[in-house]
């Protein structure tokens, strides 16, 4: 679902691309919860709950970014972590 790739090639566009992965994982967000209100199962309520963690934590990722913060690597690197673990990173390695 998302290439890290762009995040390591494009570092003066990182925040912009974060924003952009909000929006599609918000879509995916949408499309777990209404399948979730449809016929509510365990295993569909974890996932919906780390996709949400994860939107939260991509948010405060781009945050930091736009902010210069000095982390951002540790963020950035926490946030592959998570991303991979939910198997929505094409280029894991």
């Amino acid at each position: 679902m998302f290439c890290w790739r762009l995040i390591e090639e494009s570092p003066g566009a990182q925040s912009a691309v974060l924003r952009a992965w909000q929006a599609r994982l918000q879509a995916r967000i949408d499309w777990c919860s209404s399948r979730y209100e449809q016929d509510p199962t365990v295993r569909q309520g974890v996932a919906l709950a780390a996709l949400q963690r994860l939107l939260g934590e991509m948010d405060a990722v781009a945050q930091a970014g736009e902010a210069g913060d000095d982390n951002l690597r540790n963020h950035l690197s926490s946030l592959r972590i998570g991303l991979a673990a939910a198997g929505l990173l094409e280029d894991h390695r």
